[in-house]
This record gives structure tokens, sequence and C-alpha cells, in this order.
């Protein structure tokens, strides 16, 4: 090939400086929002020639949500536990754009027509007086990040009286 026929390539992000290219590619990281990118060869001859793209980078995929019931005395994942257990919840999001998603969490019992609950403030406590021998508490879990995106994760924890 002609030496002055083989160009010397670079490429810019918005407007920043530029970088060369090296082989066919180039690999910008893009965050999310709008991005001019500008490659510009340049021939021995000092022919100079600029292509010019756009590209909006946005969000589309929900935050990776994790959700459990936890036994106090082992750290282990449980599914069921005695009313006399100490249990407690792990819940988090991860998301590939948002690195502090939004998290709301609510544990909720079921309840009957009748049933009583009591609050002991001292103890930071709520207790429930069921005529059933197995309730279930549920862990609910929404996570949204910062473009909207939502999830949400329910676990659900059976209480053997």
């Amino acid at each position: 090939a002609d030496p002055t026929s083989i160009p010397f390539v670079t490429w810019t992000l918005d407007d920043g400086l530029p970088m060369p290219v090296i082989g066919d590619l180039i690999n910008p990281i893009l965050s999310l929002g709008r991005h001019v990118i500008t490659v510009t060869a340049e021939l021995a001859s000092g022919e100079i020639d600029t292509d010019t793209v756009t590209v909006t980078v946005v969000d589309t995929q929900p935050p990776d949500v994790f959700a459990a019931f936890v036994d106090e005395k082992t750290g282990q994942e449980i599914t069921q536990a005695s009313s006399r257990d100490k249990v407690s919840t792990v819940v988090n999001a991860t998301d590939d754009c948002d690195l502090e998603p939004t998290i709301t969490a609510v544990v909720g019992v079921s309840a009957n027509n009748g049933s009583v609950f009591t609050f002991d403030k001292s103890r930071k406590a709520l207790s429930l007086k069921s005529t059933s021998d197995e309730e279930d508490a549920i862990l609910s879990v929404i996570a949204t990040d910062s473009s909207g995106n939502v999830a949400t994760e329910n676990v659900e924890l059976r209480i053997i009286q």
C-alpha cells in the first residue's frame, strides 16, 4: 500500500482529548445521557476527513433485588421459624447504572378477622396473637434506580407457633 494513503485516525468523546484508533474499533465507556463521538482520519498528504455520530445511552434494566429472612443465631437464610426464634431481614439491590438504588422494604403478617396486635415500645417489638398454629410473614422489597426502573422481590416466612 502507498504509505501516503495510510490515515492517522483519532476519536474524541464529547469534545475531549483526541485518542488514537488502534485497529478498526473504538471502545468508549459511556455514561447515561447524550454523547457526541467524532472520528477524524488524516492522510499523510494532509487531507482530513471527519465523521460525527450522536449516541444516547439509556438505562432500561431494573435493579437486581435480594431479600431474605435470616436466623440470627446461624446467619443462614430461612423460610420457616418458630415464634421464639430471632429472625432478621437482609435486603439489597444492585444496578449497573445506579450505585445506590432506592430500596423500600416492608415486613407484613397475614391477619384474620379479630387478629390482635400488641406494640411494646420499650422492647421496640410488635407481636400478633393468633388463633392459628401457623402464620406467614412476608418481606416485600421494591428497588428503584435513578432512571425509574423498578424491581420487586417478595419472600415468605412460615411462622410455627
